[in-house]
């Protein structure tokens, strides 16, 4: 992902808003990173409706909007 197009540290409850918005039905999991373990954070599973690097790229412009409060554009 360029830097230019990644929103630096989203929550889980930003990833499941941004999945949401782009059709998708999220479950989110929290988890922690055993070299990051004083901080909370998780990650989220759903359904595979196209590649993952297109699911990943959609999910980071999701996740810009969902942060500039801007809905996404509908996917194809």
């Amino acid at each position: 992902m360029p830097l230019d197009k990644a929103v630096k540290a989203p929550t889980l409850d930003e990833l499941c808003q941004a999945a949401s918005l782009l059709g998708y039905t999220p479950k989110p999991f929290q988890a922690r990173h055993p070299k990051r373990s004083h901080s909370q954070s998780g990650y989220i599973a759903i359904e595979k409706k196209m590649n993952k690097t297109r699911v990943i790229y959609e999910l980071a412009e999701a996740l810009r909007r969902v942060r500039g409060g801007q809905q996404p554009k509908p996917t194809k």
